[in-house]
């Protein structure tokens, strides 16, 4: 996984830490690796687009994620 280190943990309804089974799908197209931004842009002629689709694989949706304070 790219920067996992960099993630926020996500718990289940009991507060019990979920393991990071998480995929980000980008739809779209004209996606381009930025090495100055570590991350995948997506440019348009004359707009900047993101449009990412999230799911969770071989267990239940997260019911809390922690955020930075």
């Amino acid at each position: 996984p790219f920067q996992e280190t960099a993630w926020s943990k996500m718990y289940d309804e009991s507060y019990q830490e979920l393991r990071s089974q998480m995929s980000i799908i980008a739809d779209g197209c004209n996606f381009k690796y930025c090495s100055l931004f570590s991350s995948f842009i997506n440019y348009n002629k004359n707009h900047f687009q993101i449009s990412v689709k999230l799911e969770s694989f071989g267990q239940n949706a997260p019911a809390f994620i922690q955020v930075a304070n």
